[in-house]
């Protein structure tokens, strides 16, 4: 329970004002109506007899999503709504927590969500509208292709770019136009909406519309990425005048109309005169906050501040967001005011709000609404449903907590009248409010820093939501697997590759069985295409060509969905004579709370955030290894250092092995540090990166293998953030170049280590003159260690210049005909092999293993055996391929 001390301090936060009259309808509701799902995203060729629900147990329902608290305007300036306490501020760990791990397990298992703050976590936004024509270049470009007859201009508002920043009361959906596009049976028109992408990265995709009851139910929406295309149905009837998330995409910066774009084509199953598709505006990315409250903006990212402003951004008028003279107080009633004004009739939908507690206890609970203050009663007076949605909360939360504390603090469900959960304000969808520990004990904080623990956080609260549906609806209880593990990536023979993989972990607290996998390929470790499906752990892609790279990931599906996470990528560069000569170990596999970002926010003490980008970026490491090895020619293969229980690769044959430490302590088996060196003293190089190489190996009590294999005999802890390259070594002229996190592009190193050479020679110095990168020469092959993740190089042209100058130094090349031990081709007489569809547009072929699919560049459809990796300052190249827009 909250203590006397914060009852007193927020009595108004958590009722706010009082006595406000319901929030409006929207003009196009239809009392008594079915709403069906808003979004369904599309996926070509899906063997739906694997997957019963293709969508995902939660498709057509809607999730309400409240991260609590933000920063907000009061007494002349920005503050958050609660202080630091042990490490964290919760108006920042509520958002890093909801919009980070609840949102990908719910939109895995199919849910639509509608967030009640800003859930995208990048710092840069741009909005193409229609009214931008190809003028505003700076944003992007509209186009309509088509006979101009088809389209025209509606009479309801839509999205304007109302000039920043924005005063209270104004409102971007009053102050614009939409314009409207005839539908028909096929394709004949479309709306282009061109994106000028500020920098690479991740971003949230939205759009906006103006609803009524004959727009199009199938509005056609495509998503134009660099992994390909991504196909959507949205019905325009409902959710108009606001922003409709679709889903999260990496993009390029720049400007691409067929990578960095979205369209809305006309094609529709209700097509007709008098059905339109409305065009308005396009959005990506979160954005820094644009309200100005009299004093000025937050100067905080979007995700940050609290309901109150995200709501004027939405669209809402104010009487949802400005009920009283006081922000904060203002933004409690916002949030359960907001889901009702966006929420429509007959739309099956819940509400979650997701905080933390104080005032000097421990444990997990969960709220109602109620009549009584909190006081540790129950008197349940809310919307019918949810009481039994508390109690899947509270019991998830608790089951996942026991896991790591045999005696965490069931507190149970208990009634309030928090604002939030107002039937005044909202009684349309059952709703709950969870409080997930106190942020003031030390105790339970010890979890809170965790990432790792965060993320099984959000999936409890994913699983709840699917067991409260199950539950009302009568079906068996379906979780979303586990991601499978131990990826391998591996040249199998001439114009062959191998993926392979482990069934996911054992967890107590996680999902169910998966029933099949969906493998990506793309050509980045960023972007990938819509996957095929297949039925084991392993999928053989053929009729490649040599020189080839890409990227490769799996997911695990099963009849409620997808895993939220699949394995981290994994990259192959194709052999021309169906061996590699280089493995990519890839051992970065830790989270911890001691990789957080400490953000100084002008407490007495820095503010521990988990922001993934930051600390982890989700193993994508790999993302700034391979490309370089591919721009070089080079043949490799991957291996994900879970894999080494399932299989071992032949160590024999690879002359170099790129072993990806990463960021932090050992978390996989130490006997990979024995492997490692007897491949050493057999002849393999080793190229050895991270910033607690040695760390690992003082750990392990190996000091031995520190001093014979990589000639280190002590290690300091360094915080330089940049290198030079020593001038009479095998880098000799490399200009230096920094290392560390960039948004967008890697997470941060957390420091260096600075070596004390034991035999070793220097080859690379920090900008204080420490050691940082050795060369050792043992009796068998040459060990390279930096102290510092190599993929945390900021500039790609020295990352490639690095690669470059070691294989030239250890004369590794890639591959040629006749090198090595001949591998035999498939035999084309052994009968018929399975081929349940060819080739597709998505450029993978849908069999798991096909042979002869005239994948090759004269083939019929372009695959990833047309795919060509070329050099240019280390980034993948994209060849001209051939795209079908219509699922």
């Amino acid at each position: 329970l909250r203590g006397t001390a914060e009852r007193e301090l927020a009595d108004e936060e958590i009722r706010g004002p009082v006595g406000l009259p319901p929030v409006p309808a929207r003009d196009w509701e239809v009392p008594g109506q079915t709403v069906g799902p808003l979004v369904t995203r599309i996926r070509a060729g899906l063997h739906k007899s694997w997957t019963p629900n293709a969508q995902g147990a939660l498709w057509g329902k809607t999730i309400y999503l409240s991260p609590g608290h933000g920063w907000y305007w009061t007494g002349g300036s920005w503050t958050t709504q609660r202080g630091w306490s042990e490490g964290v501020v919760e108006d920042l760990s509520n958002a890093e927590s909801v919009d980070q791990f609840l949102v990908p397990c719910l939109m895995a298992a199919g849910a639509q969500i509608v967030p009640l703050r800003e859930i995208d976590t990048t710092s840069a936004m741009v909005i193409v509208d229609n009214d931008d024509g190809t003028a505003a270049t700076e944003r992007g470009q509209y186009q309509e292709i088509g006979y101009p007859g088809l389209f025209s201009t509606s009479s309801m508002t839509g999205y304007a770019h109302a000039g920043a920043p924005l005063t209270s009361g104004t409102n971007p959906f009053a102050a614009g136009t939409n314009r409207l596009m005839n539908t028909a049976a096929t394709e004949t028109a479309r709306a282009l909406y061109t994106l000028s992408v500020p920098a690479d990265g991740h971003y949230n995709v939205y759009i906006s519309y103006s609803a009524w009851t004959q727009r199009a139910p199938d509005a056609h929406v495509i998503v134009l990425h660099p992994g390909g295309q991504t196909h959507y149905r949205v019905d325009q009837r409902h959710h108009g005048q606001t922003w409709v998330f679709l889903g999260r995409f990496w993009f390029r910066a720049g400007f691409s109309p067929t990578e960095g774009a979205l369209a809305l084509a006309n094609d529709s199953a209700s097509a007709g005169v008098d059905v339109q598709v409305s065009l308005d505006a396009v959005r990506i990315g979160g954005g820094m906050g644009l309200i100005n409250r009299t004093g000025g903006v937050s100067g905080k990212p979007r995700y940050e501040e609290a309901c109150r402003y995200h709501a004027q951004f939405a669209g809402a008028p104010a009487s949802v967001y400005d009920a009283s003279d006081a922000d904060n107080s203002d933004d409690v009633s916002c949030r359960s005011r907001l889901a009702a004004w966006l929420h429509e009739d007959g739309e099956d939908s819940v509400f979650v709000s997701w905080h933390s507690n104080a005032g000097g206890g421990r444990g997990t609970s969960t709220y109602v609404y109620g009549p009584n203050p909190v006081d540790g009663t129950y008197n349940f007076t809310g919307t019918p449903g949810s009481d039994r949605l508390a109690v899947h909360i509270q019991d998830r939360l608790v089951h996942q907590y026991v896991q790591y504390e045999a005696g965490w603090r069931d507190r149970g469900v208990y009634s309030a009248y928090f604002g939030e959960l107002n039937p005044s304000y909202n009684n349309e969808m059952p709703s709950a409010l969870l409080e997930i520990l106190f942020h003031d004990s030390a105790a339970d904080m010890v979890f809170y820093r965790e990432p790792w623990i965060r993320q099984q956080s959000g999936r409890a609260v994913c699983h709840a939501v699917l067991e409260y549906f199950a539950e009302r609806d009568g079906q068996p209880l379906v979780l979303p697997p586990e991601p499978p593990v131990g990826l391998r990536v591996r040249n199998a023979g001439p114009g062959q590759v191998e993926v392979a993989w482990s069934p996911p972990l054992p967890d107590a607290a996680g999902g169910d069985a998966p029933t099949s996998y969906r493998v990506y390929v793309g050509l980045t470790a960023n972007a990938f295409n819509e996957g095929t499906e297949v039925t084991g752990t392993s999928m053989m892609l053929t009729d490649l060509t040599p020189g080839q790279g890409f990227f490769v990931k799996v997911h695990a599906v099963n009849a409620a969905g997808e895993s939220a996470y699949g394995t981290p990528p994994a990259a192959v560069g194709v052999s021309a004579t169906g061996r590699a000569n280089i493995l990519v170990l890839d051992g970065f596999s830790r989270l911890g709370a001691d990789m957080n970002w400490m953000q100084n926010l002008g407490y007495a003490n820095p503010v521990h955030r988990i922001v993934m980008q930051r600390i982890h970026d989700h193993r994508e490491g790999i993302g700034h290894h391979a490309p370089e090895l591919a721009a070089l020619n080079m043949a490799f293969d991957t291996w994900q250092v879970e894999g080494l229980a399932e299989q071992a690769p032949s160590w024999e044959q690879y002359e170099l092995v790129d072993f990806i430490v990463g960021r932090g302590a050992q978390t996989f088996d130490p006997t990979v540090w024995d492997t490692l060196a007897a491949a050493a003293l057999a002849g393999t190089h080793l190229l050895i990166t991270g910033s607690e190489v040695t760390a690992q190996l003082i750990d392990a009590n190996r000091t031995d293998l520190m001093s014979q294999i990589l000639g280190i005999s002590a290690m300091t802890a360094s915080i330089d953030t940049a290198v030079t390259f020593d001038t009479d070594g095998v880098f000799t002229g490399i200009p230096g170049a920094g290392f560390g996190y960039v948004e967008g592009f890697s997470y941060d190193a957390g420091g260096a280590e600075a070596f004390i050479s034991g035999g070793a020679l220097s080859a690379v110095s920090s900008s204080s003159g420490g050691l940082l990168g050795v060369q050792n020469i043992t009796p068998g092959g040459e060990v390279f260690t930096f102290g510092f993740p190599f993929e945390t190089i900021t500039d790609a042209a020295v990352r490639q210049e690095i690669l470059a100058r070691l294989l030239d130094h250890l004369a590794i090349e890639a591959p040629v005909p006749d090198a090595g031990p001949d591998i035999d081709e498939p035999d084309a007489d052994a009968g018929p092999q399975p081929d349940t569809g060819g080739c597709g547009p998505d450029r993978i072929c849908t069999t798991e293993t096909v042979y002869g699919c005239q994948c090759r560049h004269g083939g019929s459809t372009p695959t990833p055996g047309t795919f060509l990796l070329l050099a240019l300052a280390g980034l993948f190249l994209l060849l001209a391929r051939a795209r079908k827009e219509r699922p």
